[in-house]
């Protein structure tokens, strides 16, 4: 049974008048609300464009007030007003976080109510991230691969444009690059370009895009029946992520490729030659456990928990609202799971925060689910970029190492407290 379209692909008539029953609470006038469906898609002159809600509300607003429909655009006014209070507290967030819903998209509330309300409130504390309050920080997807159907290309560019609105930091694409040398080389650079234009053009749009990494495997899987990698397929995959780095320009994000232990001498020839072109790829460890979403970073200041903890709140109720949110499923999976939502470093001393935060608090808490970074992997992050660095200007060497700071970069953060565990 096919899922429900997403709100981004249905007709645009129907999202109009979506959003324009959701501003009214109840069916406007049939008369009323035909005119105004009519003038919005005038005004928006393309149908084929995949228009964000927060520019379909601004122009219902133009045509609503140029119609002489003020309780509409009074309506409208109402949505994404702000709650004259003194502190973000939980009636609030639930009024901002039902607004979002709405919305379904975080852009024109932001705009309106971030930096004139939630910034006092919610204060990038200490480098507590993301500073857009209702986006998260980091999100992986799974899409199908580019190398199947003709129609993954679409699909594939509408999952991303969904998610990009929402992540604020760094959005990761697994599965587009899965098998890409099953087919002809010409063929899989002409949809790997339709599918960057595509991306590039939404993030155009966007007024703080975040970055979008591709990952790719370093080196194709066998054929059904085989030991071993087929040569030809090898060397496509090869000239693709070459191709990738020196040929194609950034415009809608880098490579990451995703490399075995130990890294097979042959790929290591291509991998340094990529690291020296101008588009110099990311270099995982295809082993490495990867978190569905991060809803931020902790640092050492009590308030940066403070913000976590009104954030995770806002998060809740937005992903359990009605309308769908593309990372809401994954967020209560990771609930569930109890799967770090927000990320901290051990030598921030979290544990010296929720002290201090328990301690001066009145009301019982929840604390979301936070995972530690030991310093032995945050060290080893570091030192890997400076190594590939390395390896990119003297042509090699090194790699050995590197294998060793690849596997201790990606162990897994020890969850620092349960959702359930109370004061």
């Amino acid at each position: 049974m096919p899922s429900e379209p997403r709100r981004g692909d249905l007709p645009l008539e129907r999202r109009i008048r979506t959003i324009l029953r959701t501003v009214c609470r109840r069916n406007p006038d049939p008369t009323i609300e035909k005119l105004l469906v009519a003038d919005v898609k005038k005004a928006l002159g393309s149908e084929t464009v995949t228009w964000h809600s927060h520019q379909l509300l601004d122009t219902l607003h133009c045509v609503a007030s140029g119609r002489g429909e003020r309780q509409i655009a009074a309506a409208i006014d109402d949505l994404i007003c702000w709650p004259e209070v003194n502190d973000v507290d939980h009636e609030s967030l639930v009024w901002m976080s039902d607004r979002i819903a709405q919305l379904g998209d975080p852009q024109i509330f932001e705009t309106a109510v971030a930096s004139s309300f939630l910034t006092p409130h919610w204060p990038v504390r200490d480098g507590l991230i993301p500073s857009s309050p209702f986006r998260i920080l980091e999100r992986r997807i799974t899409v199908e691969s580019l190398s199947g159907r003709e129609v993954a290309l679409r699909h594939i560019g509408n999952r991303v444009a969904t998610e990009l609105p929402w992540v604020v930091g760094r959005l990761v694409v697994a599965g587009a690059l899965d098998d890409i040398s099953e087919l002809p080389f010409q063929e899989a650079c002409r949809r790997w370009d339709l599918l960057q234009a595509r991306i590039e053009g939404v993030l155009q749009m966007l007024p703080r895009p975040p970055e979008v990494v591709w990952e790719v495997p370093g080196q194709p899987a066998p054929l059904e029946g085989q030991l071993f990698v087929d040569p030809d397929l090898q060397e496509r995959h090869q000239g693709f992520i070459l191709r990738g780095c020196e040929e194609t320009p950034v415009t809608a994000g880098r490579l990451a490729i995703q490399v075995p232990l130990p890294i097979p001498t042959a790929a290591r020839i291509v991998f340094s030659r990529g690291l020296r072109s101008p588009n110099p790829p990311e270099i995982h460890w295809q082993e490495s456990a990867q978190l569905a979403l991060l809803g931020g970073r902790l640092h050492s200041d009590p308030l940066g928990l403070t913000a976590i903890l009104q954030r995770t709140q806002a998060f809740d109720q937005m992903v359990r609202s009605m309308v769908e949110i593309p990372w809401g499923k994954d967020w209560l999976h990771a609930e569930k799971s109890s799967l770090p939502l927000w990320i901290a470093s051990e030598n921030s001393n979290p544990h010296r925060a929720i002290e201090v935060l328990r301690r001066n608090s009145t009301d019982p808490l929840r604390i979301p689910v936070i995972g530690i970074e030991s310093c032995e992997t945050e060290k080893a992050r570091r030192d890997a970029k400076k190594l590939i660095l390395k390896i990119s200007r003297r042509r090699g060497g090194g790699w050995e190492r590197l294998e060793e700071l690849l596997r201790t970069a990606a162990i897994s953060p020890r969850l620092l407290a349960s959702t359930s565990d109370h004061p």
